[in-house]
């Protein structure tokens, strides 16, 4: 975490931990104290802190939000920020502020949503190729059952031509359940 403190009267930084410096990106304390500003701020983070949090935390003594810092090296650096005022004989004196990295956290909801969405990518891929191949087996399937119906009907098959074509119906048909049971279960996933 990096720890500040800065004057309230103008804005000097008046200390930075080594966690600080190192977050930044400073060779030490000598970049940052005595300072006005944070070194690499942009206009639109000035106008924000001038604008928004400092009078906030004059006005209510307190302010926590997700800003941005730079790093001396110009690399943009996501923190959640606290910033407190502290007051000596009811007079507003100097504002401290903790700092906290946040580019793990973030790092790690930008992986997990990549994740969430090859996973459900993949999950569409799987329904379709199911779909698919459930219209590419009934077909011929129920071919093989229409055509095992017309030999069933047919006069002068042997006793065995009869098991054979009883055999073989009861498979199709097993087999045709077991493509009709995934079909559901690929709408009723892709429902959900």
């Amino acid at each position: 975490f990096l720890v500040g403190t800065a004057r309230v009267e103008d804005r000097i930084i008046t200390y930075c931990n080594e966690a600080g410096v190192k977050l930044l990106g400073l060779k030490d304390k000598s970049e940052i104290v005595g300072k006005a500003t944070a070194p690499n701020r942009t206009p639109a983070e000035e106008a924000l802190m001038n604008d928004v949090i400092l009078p906030q935390v004059l006005a209510t003594g307190f302010w926590e939000g997700e800003t941005t810092i730079w790093s001396a090296s110009g690399e943009e650096i996501p923190v959640w920020q606290v910033v407190m005022l502290h007051s000596e004989n009811g007079h507003p004196t100097y504002f401290s502020t903790i700092v906290q990295d946040l580019r793990l956290e973030h790092a790690t909801r930008n992986a997990l949503r990549a994740a969430k969405e090859a996973a459900e990518d993949a999950a569409k891929l799987k329904d379709n190729f199911l779909a698919t191949m459930s219209h590419e087996l009934r077909t011929p399937l129920n071919g093989i059952l229409g055509c095992m119906q017309l030999f069933d009907y047919s006069a002068g098959l042997s006793g065995q031509q009869k098991q054979w074509i009883e055999h073989t119906t009861r498979a199709g048909k097993h087999m045709l359940s077991l493509v009709n049971e995934d079909r559901k279960s690929t709408r009723l996933n892709s429902s959900h």
